[in-house]
């Protein structure tokens, strides 16, 4: 049997600082330190505000695509095996605000609706967005570290090929006019 930790107060006045769910840290102030490791937190640590928490109907499906993806965060590695290693936080925020942006984007400029893609995770760590349609076909890979994402994609008709890289933090136009004609 496993004995239950004890609990010791903590002085109001002393300042933790802890990982946020994005990466970066947030300022807290615990109110009891468990003896050996955990801290429970006064007050919990506010999530980010991400855009596809509150979506406009038109991108509703996309959120839920990328609210369900979060969950590849913590998934086995198994890349040791040939398998997919779970992105890091940093690695899945990025690529699922380049997702949004695309989605955006297209809505915005084209005014179409982009299809939710299915979001897997990649054997290095970064996460894979793969549209598999009858008309079209993209993948857009996110790779983790550097910010950078490799695209390709083709109609089936093998008239509109498109292949290139792009940054995160970016939207490459020509990729959002190739989703404009395929679509």
């Amino acid at each position: 049997m496993t004995p239950t930790p004890q609990l010791q107060p903590i002085n109001e006045a002393q300042t933790y600082i802890s990982p946020g769910f994005d990466s970066s840290w947030k300022q807290c102030e615990p109110e009891y330190v468990q003896l050996k490791q955990d801290v429970v937190w006064k007050g919990f640590l506010q999530k980010p505000n991400y855009p596809w928490d509150n979506p406009p109907q038109e991108l509703a499906e996309l959120a839920k695509v990328i609210k369900a993806s979060k969950e590849l965060t913590s998934i086995l590695d198994d890349s040791e095996f040939g398998g997919p290693k779970p992105p890091d936080n940093t690695t899945w925020v990025n690529g699922c605000k380049f997702l949004w942006k695309l989605g955006e984007e297209l809505n915005l400029r084209l005014e179409k609706v982009i299809d939710p893609p299915h979001i897997s995770p990649t054997s290095a760590g970064g996460l894979s967005l793969c549209w598999d349609r009858e008309d079209y076909r993209m993948l857009i890979t996110i790779h983790p570290d550097n910010g950078s994402a490799t695209y390709y994609g083709d109609d089936t008709k093998w008239k509109n090929t498109r292949k290139g890289e792009t940054t995160v933090s970016g939207i490459d136009l020509s990729l959002i006019a190739w989703f404009g004609g395929v679509k």
